[in-house]
């Protein structure tokens, strides 16, 4: 399903959004609109910055109120908050990918799947715990690949980008070409 990207950004929603439930006030300081807040006392937090709502006020989607020291939610601010809002359930419902810490210093798991790296001039295997160089000749230790999944409950599945941990326990990430070695195709599902 394509979803088409929405007229609103997710700053400008989330100030439609406090915006629909009451005013946003100005805190000025010497003439000039420094940040909103959501209540009219001079030590209340900043909210939203100026260039959001002047943004949502040049589109007619907030109108000043009392004078220039508020702004309320107009019926196409409303429109557009609606609109946000649908947008937003949608991007909700997509799937997404999760990537566990790149930089954690930990070599691969034995029971998760790997992906095969090789030394590009040799053709020899790396293995998880194996000793190379980086860019600039300094000793690492290749601890796997990088892993993700896709959504909370999906298999780890390796990814392409090496993690390594220099000597004092420095954990770092380089490209497999960055420290003279490329990764093999993973094998398809039914092993092929």
């Amino acid at each position: 399903m394509a979803i088409d990207q929405s007229r609103v950004s997710d700053r400008q929603g989330r100030c439609l959004a406090a915006a629909a439930r009451g005013r946003l006030f100005a805190a000025r300081e010497y003439g000039a609109v420094r940040y909103f807040t959501l209540r009219p006392d001079p030590d209340a937090p900043a909210v939203f910055r100026p260039d959001d709502i002047h943004e949502c006020v040049s589109r007619g989607w907030m109108a000043w109120a009392d004078e220039g020291a508020a702004v309320v939610i107009t019926e196409p601010g409303r429109a557009a908050l609606d609109e946000y809002r649908l947008d937003a359930q949608r991007r909700s419902e997509l799937p997404y990918t999760i990537t566990r810490n790149a930089l954690r210093g930990e070599l691969h798991a034995p029971h998760e799947p790997i992906r095969i790296l090789r030394d590009a001039r040799t053709g020899r295997e790396i293995e998880p715990g194996d000793s190379c160089t980086d860019p600039f000749g300094e000793p690492i230790t290749y601890l796997g690949p990088t892993m993700s999944r896709t959504g909370d409950s999906g298999a780890w599945r390796p990814g392409r980008i090496a993690r390594v941990l220099y000597p004092g326990g420095i954990p770092w990430v380089f490209l497999p070409a960055e420290i003279g070695a490329t990764y093999d195709d993973m094998p398809s599902e039914d092993g092929a």
